[in-house]
């Protein structure tokens, strides 16, 4: 009757540390997320400002191939921030979870 006790007892204990886990890394997962999207925001309308108005007729060449570069360089740091605010997260916060619980069954055992 005590061994069973006790095993109840750290399976429980084992629930409620693993449930905290799950807590603490939703918290997290959540703040990461509203980081990236923001950064994302802020990219987004830096972008938006560099690219409204137009060239003067008297620009030089290489004054548009820079712009041109900075424009696709722009485009394409949005796309990565993108990414990372969606995919790369979610992955942190499920590769960090996994972790985790092995930690706690290999301590406990």
């Amino acid at each position: 009757a005590r061994d069973q006790d006790s095993r109840t007892y750290e399976m429980a204990l084992r629930a409620e540390v693993r449930e905290g886990l799950r807590d603490d890394l939703a918290h997290q997962y959540n703040h990461f997320k509203f980081v990236m999207l923001c950064d994302t925001v802020c990219l987004g309308c830096v972008f938006g400002l560099v690219a409204s108005g137009s060239i003067p007729k008297s620009t030089p060449i290489r004054m548009l191939h820079l712009y041109v570069g900075c424009m696709g360089c722009s485009i394409t740091l949005f796309s990565v921030s993108l990414w990372c605010a969606v995919v790369v997260v979610r992955r942190l916060h499920e590769h960090t979870a996994g972790i985790l619980e092995r930690k706690l069954f290999a301590r406990s055992e």
